[in-house]
């Protein structure tokens, strides 16, 4: 594991980071699933 106290505001950075990547992931999975109604 990673040590947060270590990174101090670079783990805040990656934080963000994971939440922009499951948003994106989230905004995929939707944009699939509004395909499959259409289609």
């Amino acid at each position: 594991k990673i040590n947060l106290t270590k990174l101090g505001s670079s783990a805040h950075e990656l934080n963000s980071q994971q939440k922009l990547q499951l948003s994106g992931q989230r905004a995929r999975a939707t944009i699939k699933a509004k395909r499959r109604q259409s289609g």
